[in-house]
C-alpha cells in the first residue's frame, strides 16, 4: 500500500465534489434565470432592433410596446442567433421593464439538464468511489493486518503498472485470492510480496500491496 493512496483518494473525493458542486450551481443559476422571468414575469411581443457581435458574444436589443402604448428598448437574452426585424415571444424581467427573455428552444433546454445533469451525476459518483476508495485505504492503515502474498497471475497495463492475482491464507486459515496493482515494482510469479488486508464482519476481503 502506497504511502499517497490515502491521500491520492483524498484530493479525488474533493475533485470530484467541486466537479459536482460546478454542475449544481450552473443548472441552479440557469434555471433560476429562466424560471424568474417564465413565471414573473409578463408575456409579450417584440423585434430585435439591433445584433451586434463584440469578441465571442452577441449584443442584442429588442423593443415591445406596454400597455400605454411606450416603446421599450431592452437588453435582450435571446437565446439564439438574432437578425434586426425578427419578431418574437418575449418574457418582461418582473423587476425591470427594460430587460427581456426569449425562451430557449425544448430541445436546448434538454440538452442543458442532460450535459449539467450527467456532470453532477458524474462528480457524484466519482465522489462515492473516492470516499469509499479513501476509507478503506484508512481502514486498511489502522486494522490491516499484513501477511505475505504469492503471485500466481500477471497482467501488464502499462509501464511498471501490473495487475497481479495473488494468493495468502488469513488469520483464519482460510487461502484467499485477490488482486492488488503494482506500480513501483515489477512482479515475478511464484514470488511472495507483502500486503495488508482486512476482513468485514460478512466475510467481505479488502486487500492492498504494500509499496514503498
Amino acid at each position: 500500500m502506497g504511502k499517497n493512496k490515502g491521500y491520492k483518494s483524498m484530493i479525488s473525493a474533493i475533485v470530484c465534489f467541486i466537479f459536482m458542486a460546478a454542475g449544481a450551481v450552473c443548472i441552479f443559476l440557469a434555471a433560476r434565470t429562466t424560471l424568474t422571468y417564465r413565471f414573473s414575469g409578463k408575456k409579450t411581443v417584440a423585434v430585435v432592433t439591433a445584433s451586434m457581435k463584440g469578441g465571442r458574444f452577441r449584443s442584442v436589443e429588442a423593443m415591445y410596446y406596454d400597455e400605454n402604448n411606450r416603446p421599450h428598448f431592452c437588453e435582450t437574452v435571446y437565446n439564439g442567433i438574432a437578425t434586426v426585424g425578427d419578431e418574437f415571444e418575449a418574457y418582461i424581467h418582473p423587476d425591470d421593464p427594460n430587460k427581456l427573455l426569449r425562451m430557449p428552444k425544448t430541445w436546448l433546454i434538454v440538452l442543458f439538464l442532460l450535459l449539467f445533469g450527467s456532470m453532477f451525476i458524474g462528480g457524484l459518483i466519482g465522489l462515492i468511489l473516492s470516499v469509499r476508495t479513501h476509507h478503506r485505504i484508512t481502514s486498511l492503515s489502522k486494522s490491516g493486518t499484513t501477511v505475505q502474498a504469492e503471485v500466481i497471475m500477471i497482467n501488464r497495463r502499462g509501464d511498471f503498472v501490473y495487475d497481479c492475482v495473488m494468493n495468502f491464507v488469513d488469520l483464519d486459515g482460510e487461502t484467499q485470492t485477490q488482486t492488488v496493482t503494482f506500480t513501483k515494482t515489477i512482479p515475478a510469479a511464484g514470488e511472495k510480496y507483502p500486503v495488508v488486508y482486512i476482513k468485514t464482519n460478512k466475510g467481505k476481503v479488502f486487500c492492498e500491496l504494500i509499496e514503498l
